[in-house]
Formats: C-alpha cells, structure tokens, sequence
C-alpha cells in the first residue's frame, strides 16, 4: 500500500515538473517566433514551415504533458521541452542582439566632428584658460556650415574664430608664431601629415572640441530588391583605426547593382585622380580624389564621385581597413588570384608573400594584398584592381546563402565598430531575405578608370605641388556608359 502512495507522489511531481517545462518551452518558442517575423528575414518558404514546427513542438509537448499518464511520455515531454527552450533561448538572444546591432549601425542622423585645438608644441599656451579672448584661426570647410563652425568652437574654446583659405596655411600660422592658435579637423589633420609628414611633432593638442552637426545629405531612395542601385565603397587608412567624420579615401569604388538579373559592376576611381571637388566654384582648383574625404567627409567624395561618373549614387558604405581584415576572417578567407608571373611580399606587411596564380589567405593578408602597389609596374591602378578583387571575393561570400546561414554570427561580430552607413535595416533584411528566397549566384564585372601622373597645384594645397593623376576622359566616358547598361531594368 505504502509503495503505491509513494508512487502515485512521485507522478504527481513528475507531472508539475513536466507542465512547468512545457510552459518555459511554449514561452520561449514564441518569443523566438516573435522577433523572426519582427526581424522579417526568412522567406516564406523557410518562415511557414519554421511556424509549423513551432506549433507541432508545442502541441506535442503539450499533449504529452497533460493528456498522457504514462511515465515514458513525461520523461519525453521533459527531454523535448528542456532541448526546445535551450535552442529557442539561444536563438532569441542571438536574434535580439542582431536587431539591436542593425538598429545601432543602419542609418545615419548625425555625425561628429572633431576639432583639435592646437598650437605650437614651443608654444606658452598650454591651457585651457590661455585660449581666452585669443583669435583662433581654421580652414575653409566645403560640407561644415561656418556658423556652425565658428559658433561651436567660440562657445566651447573662448577665442574668436577667423577663416584662412586652407588646411597647410592654418597649420604653418601655428608652427611660424607660438601665440597662434588653430582648430584642425582631426581627420583632416591625420591626412595632412600623409602629405606632410614633417610636420607630425610640431604642433601640440591643447583642447578637442566635437561639433554634432545633422546629416542633411538627400539620397535616392529605391526598393533595392525590385530596382537598380548604386553604392559608394569608401576605405579609409586612418592612423588610428577609428572611424572619424574627414579622413582620406584611399579606396573609392561604386557598385552598381542590378537586383533584377542579379549583376553587379565595380567602378574604381584612383584615390590620387585629379578632379572638381563637388560644391567648389568653376574657377576653383581640382584637387585629389582621396582629399575630398578630409576636406567634406564621406558625402563629398559620393557627391563629386556622382559628378564625375553622371550617375546618382543612392547609398554609401565607409569603411576603415581593419573591416576588411574582420570580413575576410568571418567569411572564412578568400581565394586571391595574383596575376604577375613573379613571386611578391607587400610592403605593408612583410609576412603575407603571394605567388602566381590563386593564393588562400586571412584578413591580414587579404588587407595587404588590397594597399599593395609597389610591387607592380602601373602602381596604384594595379592597387585599384586589387582592391576590387578583395570586394569581388568578399561579395561573393557575402550572397551565398550557405555562407549568410552558416557565418551570419561571425559576420556580425567582424562588423561591429568598423563601418558606418545610410543603409536602413529594413534594406538590408528585405535585400538578405531576396537572396534566401532565390538562392541565386552574382556575376560581377568591373569598368576602372585610368590617368596619366602628373603633378599640380590642388585646392586643399594651393601653394604646394602634389602628386596626381590626370584623368583620361575615354575611360571616364566608358564607365558612364557601363554604368547606364547595368542600371536599365
């Protein structure tokens, strides 16, 4: 008689037990179900079949658990229900902090610009106090409203802002005259010095000053899974490896991409080409391709890259180089193609050596293999080429579905801190959920434009000759014709 008791207590206990699993179990699977649908990637052929078996689990547990008696089905409900809330758990966190990564990543409403205040490094002044009441000399800003300028930097510094005609005349004020003070953009000024170098212990940093200023740049928008479109690929050599709002552009590509007969072309325009900078007047020097970054940021290199090619570009992505080191990793490595029939190692990084033909490698190898110039005849137009190879290699990774599914974790994580955007997250869920409902490959060309060097004087350096490269007009009017073919529907 005791045993019966005692057993009929220990199924009343495994019954509580197995109800409760079967409610944390129903609970996670629809919170998981939840942010699927919120997060809106899965194609419908995978979302209803993902629903379906949601459903069924629950119902099977459910059924189990509180319309049979029989001990093995609780001991299966109760193996089902803890498997099912561990995996749905997982797949809930890793959902939310994807949503939460795009939403803090997509899209951009404001940037921040940083301005070094800085003076002789002989200087007197060294506090903030010293700057009171003294005249506190900048350059000419293309895409910054001077109001902005001149009011940020008085309210923060003290000293009245006066405008010079450029960023070499603003710095050499300083270093000539101890009592002069000036405000340097920070990236602006790290590219100064890659033309200058000699100028890099000079001056001293007394005071920052971050000017928050709105994007107020239009762009075209389309439905990027139903119409052409074309995106600016900035790459960014930033000493520090940060991402600031001016930096130079030593990688400038558009993509044009045809969703409809799933074709891309990559369009790479030298860092060192000669152009008008968008915004500056008909009688006003051109200046370096790679200057338009440092003088007005990432939407004055897309707005005079859009002139130059005759083309609206619709969206930017801006990178620093340690991004397409991550990338590469997080894909799983590429296969680069060296086509000289001699073996090299790049000067950026005596460890990565390529050979003829199709070398596997990581992201530091494939960054290097991308800056590389020296070891070839035509120099920076066979960077060019190598830099589109990497982003060739990268975007097929990238739209292989297997890939999106298998690497979708890493990818992300490679991602974080290193790019900004005006990419919307519904863009970018709308264009992967096109791609897993197609399942289809991406052939991709390229169109580049060539020059002659040169030399001459540029409107970031009016009083100082630089090296550049002259356009050549008939591969200019090719890529515009090219560019016209991909974007017809």
């Amino acid at each position: 008689m005791g045993k019966i008791v005692e057993e009929k207590e220990r199924l009343g206990v495994s019954e509580i037990v197995t109800r409760v699993l079967a409610g944390v179990m129903t609970v996670s699977l629809v919170a998981v179900t939840v942010n699927l649908v919120r997060f809106n990637i899965l194609p419908m052929k995978f979302l209803i079949p993902v629903l379906v078996l949601v459903v069924l689990l629950i119902g099977l547990v459910i059924f189990f658990a509180f319309f049979r008696k029989k001990k093995i089905f609780k001991i299966i409900a109760i193996i089902l229900a803890v498997i099912v809330s561990l995996v749905a758990g997982f797949g809930f966190f890793k959902l939310n902090d994807t949503i939460n990564f795009f939403e803090e990543n997509l899209g951009e409403n404001e940037n921040v610009s940083i301005y070094n205040i800085m003076v002789s490094k002989d200087s007197s002044l060294s506090e903030d106090s010293d700057l009171t009441g003294v005249p506190i000399y900048t350059y000419r800003d293309l895409t910054l409203e001077k109001k902005l300028i001149k009011t940020e930097v008085e309210g923060q510094v003290g000293g009245e802002v006066v405008f010079t005609d450029e960023v070499l005349e603003t710095v050499k004020m300083a270093v000539e005259d101890g009592e002069k003070v000036v405000a340097i953009n920070a990236g602006t000024y790290e590219g100064f010095l890659s033309d200058n170098n000699d100028y890099s212990d000079k001056l001293k940093i007394i005071k920052t000053v971050k000017i928050k200023n709105e994007v107020k740049a239009e762009k075209r928008v389309v439905d990027i899974t139903e119409k052409p479109f074309v995106v600016y690929f900035s790459g960014i050599d930033t000493r520090s490896g940060t991402l600031p709002d001016r930096s130079l552009s030593d990688v400038n590509i558009l993509a044009v991409i045809n969703p409809i007969e799933n074709k891309i072309l990559l369009v790479s325009t030298p860092r060192d080409y000669y152009v008008h900078l968008a915004g500056t007047e008909e009688g006003d020097l051109p200046d370096k391709l790679t200057h338009a970054g440092t003088v007005g940021g990432v939407q004055l290199s897309k707005a005079t890259l859009g002139e130059l090619l005759g083309v609206e570009i619709n969206y930017y992505v801006r990178v620093n180089f340690n991004f397409v080191e991550r990338l590469v990793d997080a894909v799983g490595g590429i296969d680069i193609y060296s086509d000289v029939d001699y073996n090299f190692t790049c000067w950026t990084d005596n460890g990565c050596t390529f050979y003829p033909g199709y070398n596997s490698v990581g992201g530091r190898c494939a960054l290097a293999f991308a800056r590389e110039r020296h070891a070839y005849a035509s120099g920076d137009r066979h960077r060019g080429e190598n830099q589109e190879q990497v982003i060739k290699l990268i975007l097929e990774k990238l739209t292989s579905s297997a890939t999106l599914l298998s690497r979708y974790s890493e990818i992300l994580n490679a991602l974080a801190g290193t790019f900004e955007t005006d990419f919307e997250m519904e863009d970018v869920t709308k264009f992967a959920k096109k791609q897993l409902d197609e399942m289809k490959g991406w052939s991709i060309e390229n169109s580049n434009l060539d020059g002659t060097t040169g030399a001459a004087y540029t409107y970031s350096y009016r009083s100082q000759y630089l090296s550049v490269m002259f356009p050549d007009e008939t591969s200019i009017e090719n890529a515009k014709a090219k560019i016209q073919e991909f974007l017809e529907e």
